[in-house]
């Protein structure tokens, strides 16, 4: 529901249209079906869930944990400055250009981005939480 949920929010009601997406990185272009970037993203948050589960269940060294926040946390900084550098571009870059000629939808590099990042945002902090939560009450055995 998540992935669906997400795919409508970006794409909104183009999601379900049939056209095919046609990702332009620089000069070259990927064509690619739009439920292969919503299985992308689908497989992306299932990990996600998987590896927190196993840092809840399994991970008991507190400077491990300590370690992985800090980085995660540095790791995340960078994500939301970026994400803020991309916005600018962006906006300059449209949103959707449909191509009668190969009938695909064009859409670009930083749009895309742009709709992905918050994605990766959300799950970095997460598991940031998760193991910040995991160094404060340790399971005992």
């Amino acid at each position: 529901m998540l992935t669906l949920t997400i795919g409508v929010l970006s794409l909104g009601s183009k999601l379900f249209n049939g056209q095919l997406l046609d990702l332009q990185l620089h000069d070259t272009y990927f064509i690619i079906p739009k439920m292969l970037l919503m299985s992308g993203i689908f497989i992306f948050l299932l990990m996600n869930a998987y590896i927190n589960r196993r840092i809840w269940n399994r991970l008991n060294n507190r400077l491990l944990g300590s370690s992985m926040v800090i980085i995660l946390t540095l790791f995340l900084i960078v994500l939301v400055n970026y994400w803020n550098w991309v916005y600018g571009y962006a906006n300059d870059s449209g949103y959707y250009v449909f191509d009668k000629y190969i009938r695909t939808e064009k859409i670009s590099e930083f749009t895309m981005l742009h709709w992905l990042l918050p994605i990766v945002i959300v799950a970095t902090f997460i598991t940031i939480v998760t193991t910040g939560l995991k160094i404060i009450k340790p399971r005992h055995k």
